[in-house]
């Protein structure tokens, strides 16, 4: 079984908008009001400072950890404003290469374990795998707030084909939970754009802040469950790949979480710019053998990726006929739209060995056919 395990560089990847660990501090400093210098006594680390908020110091009067935990719970909502800011400014058009690696996973029904807040690939995924809604994603029990006169359509129901399994281990921008007193049992709430806001006035986001100390956001129970699965995925994986995460030397629970779930034997892949992240997961896991690396995600997937095609018809508009996209190259067959051979079946004779094309709609709604023409592995 393939893992894979995402960082913040991968949303970067998708999109320059997307912050990574080291800007996130001065933008939630700057967010509060606080002078640059805040950083300074712990190193500039941003996860050092908010555990020393998030933590009682024994130091301190009752008064000061007090407002240490009023400031802590101001930079967890910092941090949920800037991630939902920086991807409502993404462009709408996702990179060429995402789509053909979301398909790849489906493929592969690979286990997907992501440290992002964001949804951009929530948004990828869904495209691909044709979900109606992100709860159909989720491996967690959300609930879905409707107003009282509004019908209720549940967003989960039947497995998706040719879906990966995906675990947010720190939460998302669209889940919600009641806040700091809430009992661990708590379940979270799933935000929908369609619901009106008043309906999530009394939660508050559930994202788990880069901070040294978590074991507070941890207690939760839906959270645990993620995790527990995670690293049950992590025992059975006969592959891992890690893209966007560097292996920050303070981030002691991944590398434990890691170490203590991986087989020695599994082979590694790891995608990120930086070799340094390709150094240090090799001097913190020695025994583990040399990781294979790619510099960038655009390289990973044209080495390992299948081809991505879609089919679709359109009858109608600028461009009637049969229209056809390998890894977002489109081409049009004028007239085609007539034919009495079904867009499923022209697949099946170009693509031979390919499988049964999955029946998915496209943003816009059309009907549309996918398959992964097997590529390099």
């Amino acid at each position: 079984m393939k893992v894979v395990l995402l960082g913040a560089g991968f949303s970067r990847a998708i999109s320059p908008e997307m912050p990574l660990m080291k800007q996130l501090g001065p933008l939630v400093l700057e967010r509060l009001h606080l002078p640059a210098d805040t950083l300074s006594p712990f190193g500039g680390d941003v996860e050092a400072w908010l555990g020393h908020l998030g933590s009682d110091e024994p130091w301190l009067e009752d008064s000061d950890n007090l407002r240490s935990r009023a400031r802590f719970v101001d930079g967890v909502q910092a941090i949920h404003d800037i991630i939902v800011e920086a991807q409502s400014r993404t462009e709408e058009e996702p990179p060429p290469w995402l789509h053909r690696l979301v398909a790849q996973w489906s493929h592969e029904q690979a286990t997907i374990l992501t440290f992002n807040y964001d949804t951009l690939l929530e948004r990828a995924l869904a495209e691909v795998v044709g979900a109606r809604g992100f709860g159909d994603l989720y491996q967690i029990a959300l609930e879905q707030r409707q107003p009282v006169d509004a019908a209720l359509y549940p967003s989960g129901g039947s497995s998706l084909r040719e879906s990966p399994t995906f675990y947010k281990l720190h939460g998302s921008v669209n889940w919600l939970h009641g806040g700091e007193r809430a009992p661990a049992t708590e379940r979270f709430v799933l935000r929908e754009d369609h619901i009106p806001p008043y309906l999530y006035e009394d939660l508050a986001p559930f994202v788990v802040p880069p901070a040294s100390s978590k074991s507070h956001y941890y207690d939760r129970a839906p959270l645990r469950v993620q995790w527990k699965r995670a690293a049950a995925a992590l025992r059975e994986a006969t592959a891992l790949d890690v893209i966007g995460y560097s292996f920050p030397p303070s981030d002691s629970g991944t590398r434990t979480f890691l170490g203590t779930n991986t087989g020695d034997s599994v082979p590694v892949t790891l995608v990120d710019p930086s070799p340094a992240a390709h150094s240090r997961f090799n001097n913190m896991f020695p025994n583990r053998g040399e990781a294979s690396w790619f510099g960038s995600v655009e390289d990973f997937v044209e080495a390992t990726c299948g081809d991505l095609v879609i089919a679709w018809r359109e009858n109608l508009g600028e461009h009637p006929g049969l229209h056809m996209e390998v890894n977002g190259i489109r081409s049009v067959e004028p007239g085609h739209g007539d034919s009495n051979c079904s867009v499923r079946d022209r697949l099946r004779e170009d693509y031979p060995g390919a499988g049964d094309p999955i029946e998915v709609n496209l943003p816009n709604g059309t009907q549309a056919w996918r398959l992964l023409r097997p590529g390099k592995s």
